[in-house]
C-alpha cells in the first residue's frame, strides 16, 4: 500500500521554511529560536539524507587557517603589554610634571601679589 502522499516532498518543503525563518531571525537576538529550530530539524531528518551529505564532495579551499606557534603569540602579548605599561607610565609622568608646574606657577602668582 503507497502513503496517500509524497513524504519526501514534505520534507523539502519543512527544510525550505525552516531555512527560510532562520534566514529572516536575527543571529545576535534570536539565538535560542534558531538553535530551536536546528534542533527540531535535527531530529526529523536522517543523517544519511541528501540534504546534510555533500554529495558533490566540494568545500571552500580558499578558507585557510592560519596557526601561531604558542610561542610566539605569548612574546608579542608580552611585548604589547611592556608598551601600554611604558606609555601609562609617560603618561603619569607627563601629568605629574603639568600639576608640579601649575602649582609652581601658582606659587609664583601669590609671591607677586604680595
Amino acid at each position: 500500500m503507497q502513503a496517500p502522499f509524497n513524504v519526501s516532498g514534505c520534507f523539502t518543503r519543512l527544510l525550505r521554511i525552516c531555512n527560510s525563518l532562520k534566514r529572516r531571525l536575527s543571529r545576535s537576538q534570536d539565538t535560542a529560536l534558531c538553535g530551536r529550530i536546528l534542533i527540531f530539524l535535527a531530529s526529523i531528518f536522517p543523517l544519511c539524507d541528501r540534504s546534510g551529505v555533500n554529495l558533490k564532495s566540494t568545500f571552500n579551499s580558499g578558507n585557510v587557517t592560519v596557526f601561531e606557534d604558542g610561542r610566539a603569540a605569548a612574546k608579542a602579548e608580552a611585548a604589547k603589554a611592556a608598551q601600554r605599561a611604558e606609555t601609562a607610565k609617560t603618561n603619569a609622568a607627563e601629568a605629574t610634571q603639568a600639576a608640579g608646574g601649575e602649582e609652581q606657577e601658582s606659587a609664583e602668582e601669590v609671591a607677586d601679589d604680595k
